[in-house]
């Protein structure tokens, strides 16, 4: 594990984090595997949030990751502010093909969440 107790927490700036109080009492993972963070102790956390609705298939997915290497060695990055990629649009259009009936698209949230929710379900069956 990552020896955290010597870390110097005070160069780094945290949004939308109380940082006086976290680097008084920091929480710190070191490493994540499924949906569980593991802190420097080894203790498994659950991260409830899927880090905010980043990583809802889990941390650390052997072909999630093959697939990030494979397009990092390709494309890493490409911002979304005035700039495209072809994968962004064919994976909506992938989306889009899957949704229900009734599907009103990306702003209509209830849509989109019911359409999540039964993803899954067929996933899991």
């Amino acid at each position: 594990m990552t020896d955290t107790a010597s870390l110097d927490l005070d160069a780094y700036w945290m949004p939308l984090t109380p940082n006086r109080a976290f680097k008084r009492s920091p929480r710190l993972v070191v490493a994540a595997q499924d949906m569980y963070y593991t802190t420097a102790d080894g203790k498994q956390v659950l991260d409830g949030l899927a880090t905010l609705w980043c990583v809802n298939a889990g941390h650390c997915r052997p072909k999630i990751v093959s697939a990030i290497q494979k397009q990092a060695g390709v494309l890493d990055y490409a911002s979304s502010y005035s700039l495209g990629h072809p994968l962004a649009f064919e994976a909506a259009h992938r989306l889009v093909a899957l949704a229900p009936a009734g599907f009103a698209g990306p702003r209509d949230v209830a849509s989109m969440l019911r359409f999540v929710d039964e993803l899954a379900a067929l996933t899991r069956a």
